[in-house]
């Protein structure tokens, strides 16, 4: 029986608001014919400054999405670059020592090499 009288009261709300829907769509209409032309330019003017509105806030929106991901995209080359430096440095320092161990190599194979020749130049002489 309650449910019965539930469903009851549920289809009478349902009719009234449906009555007080049609009464609000006719007083506005009657505000807006009282209003005459004026008030229905005004009326589209203003929905359209409404859509412009809707239109500009999606953009802002976008536009701060759009912010965000260029700062973390900075934030993250900002990193690669100085993780690229410090490579960088490192290398710089290995390049500086292997330049370091070739000259003393240099120097050595100089000095053997100044050997060898005397040597050689010696072992002629003895062979004459």
């Amino acid at each position: 029986k309650k449910v019965e009288k539930c469903k009851s009261d549920m289809a009478a709300c349902v009719m009234l608001a449906s009555k007080l829907e049609s009464e609000k769509a006719k007083l506005q209409k009657s505000i807006v014919d009282a209003g005459g032309d004026q008030m229905k330019k005004q009326k589209k003017k203003c929905s359209s400054v409404q859509k412009e509105l809707e239109s500009t806030t999606e953009a802002l929106n976008t536009a701060k999405v759009d912010v965000k991901s260029c700062g973390n995209a900075a934030k993250k080359a900002r990193k690669a670059w100085e993780a690229a430096e410090k490579e960088l440095e490192k290398s710089e320092e290995v390049v500086e020592k292997k330049t370091e161990e070739l000259e003393g190599n240099q120097e050595e194979a100089k000095v053997v090499k100044e050997e060898f020749e005397k040597a050689k130049q010696a072992e002629e002489k003895q062979k004459k």
